[in-house]
């Protein structure tokens, strides 16, 4: 909590000294409105052949099929990727979609700012349930939330649809960690949760089945040892260690031998000490460098001290 309150008052220096900080702390919070941009990593593992580069994701999001999960409102590709479900409070016909792995618990809302068809209309965006707004953009085919991990994805039935200004998109998304399968399948895995400690998880299907029935492997390489065989529960929601609990797609596709591997990063509230320690010098830096600006212009003694000069009368013997 200290060197919270040390970094929150950092921060508000380094804005009076010009220096931008966020931008090494929170990453990219633009939003991406064209629905162009090719990921850097596709999410997508069938898709990796035709798209070399990265997969975008408006090529594949709508055709793949999506299989219930555990968490409420919340459904899974064969890819892994997370399908919210959204709640639309409005009178448009407009329809909005969100998906990806988020970065944190939030609870966002999309509000339409200015009617139009898709390419005209405009929105902005909250990730706290509307008590403050991020950014805004106009409403494409797809806009990426870059900072919190998730991608919007707007459609209507006709081109000529409108979205209506005052008209909001709610949804809950939890936080979540990607896995990698060893091999494409319509069943995946995903980690949730808030740990304390970085984990190197691998999960291995023992048997092959769906939920109430295959058995698995959990083990971690990293962090508090973690190595559990058990049943995929009923549920689809598997309690492991340090906060963090799996959740399997609801399919019987799981395959003996598949494996999953996810890298966890540890969430707690303590401050990265070297973006704290690179904002500080930065701060000292600013500080030292007005310091010499002030001391450069410095009136000197000699430039401006009024020299006195006293006058005596010579004195003489008057007779």
């Amino acid at each position: 909590m200290k060197r919270r309150k040390v970094f929150e008052l950092l921060t508000l220096c380094a804005m009076f000294m010009a220096v931008s900080p966020m931008g090494v702390l929170a990453g990219d919070m633009r939003l991406n409105g064209q629905g162009k941009e090719v990921t850097g990593e596709s999410e997508f593992q069938d898709y990796r052949q035709e798209y070399p580069l990265g997969v975008p994701q408006e090529a594949v999001i709508f055709s793949e099929k999506l299989s219930n999960t555990g968490l409420c409102g919340v459904t899974m590709s064969g890819s892994g990727v997370l399908n919210y479900e959204v709640e639309h409070i409005g009178t448009g016909s407009g329809v909005m979609e969100c998906m990806g792995h988020a970065t944190g618990d939030y609870e966002v809302v999309v509000k339409i700012i200015k009617s139009g068809v898709i390419g005209e209309a405009q929105f902005q965006i909250s990730l706290d349930g509307g008590e403050s707004y991020i950014g805004q953009d106009v409403v494409g085919d797809s806009s990426k939330v870059v900072y919190a991990g998730l991608t919007l994805f707007f459609q209507t039935d006709r081109d000529t649809t409108e979205f209506v200004e005052g008209d909001e998109y709610r949804v809950s998304v939890p936080e979540t960690f990607p896995v990698t399968a060893s091999k494409t399948c319509a069943a995946n895995v995903v980690v949730k949760g808030h740990p304390l400690e970085d984990h190197d998880l691998t999960v291995t299907i023992l048997s092959s089945g769906g939920l109430g029935n295959s058995r698995f492997t959990v083990a971690s390489t990293k962090g508090t040892e973690i190595s559990i065989t058990d049943v995929i529960p009923e549920s689809g929601v598997y309690e492991i260690e340090d906060g963090l609990s799996l959740v399997f797609s609801d399919s019987d596709a799981y395959e003996k031998g598949l494996t999953y591997t996810a890298a966890v990063k540890s969430n707690d509230d303590s401050v990265n000490d070297l973006p704290l320690y690179i904002m500080a010098g930065m701060l000292v830096a600013n500080i030292a460098g007005l310091f010499a600006v002030l001391s450069a212009k410095k009136e000197k003694d000699s430039e401006y001290h009024v020299r006195k000069y006293s006058w005596e009368k010579e004195e003489k013997d008057y007779e």
